[in-house]
């Protein structure tokens, strides 16, 4: 999981206001990921997931559409859900990097969780600072129509 409470320490939330993970492109995601990873907050495997999550890759791994938007939650579901499917058959590999993938989805959810709350907390000073510069510019004899 994702510690938002060392993301408020760092001041992190005017970076993370604009995340969306239900409209991220590959690229975005894998800076994303690269970043929380540089600063301690999650660990290399699930940093490696979010960094290869797109729609598809080439021959050589790298994704097709790296700028092409994704809903990031969809995708790792439906990854869990086709390991899940390969794990009930004898796919050892499915069955040990399923937990990794449901991790991931815990850190996208935290992350967008606390953008929601970057982005409410954006708004409602702004609704405040607007209401104080009309009261300041009425107590100033200056009407302003709202």
């Amino acid at each position: 999981m994702l510690d938002i409470h060392a993301l408020e320490r760092m001041g992190l939330g005017q970076s993370f206001a604009q995340f969306d993970m239900s409209a991220i492109t590959p690229t975005e995601l894998g800076l994303v990921s690269k970043n929380l990873y540089a600063l301690g907050l999650i660990d290399k495997t699930t940093a490696n997931l979010m960094v290869v999550a797109g729609t598809s890759l080439d021959a050589m791994g790298n994704q097709t559409h790296p700028d092409q938007k994704m809903n990031a939650l969809d995708f790792f579901s439906a990854r869990i859900h086709s390991l899940r499917t390969a794990g009930a058959g004898s796919n050892e590999y499915g069955f040990h990097v399923v937990p990794d993938y449901i991790k991931t989805v815990h850190v996208l959810q935290n992350l967008d969780d606390f953008a929601q709350a970057q982005r409410s907390q954006r708004g409602a000073r702004s609704a405040i600072s607007g209401q104080v510069n009309i009261v300041k510019n009425h107590a100033k004899g200056i009407s302003v129509k709202v």
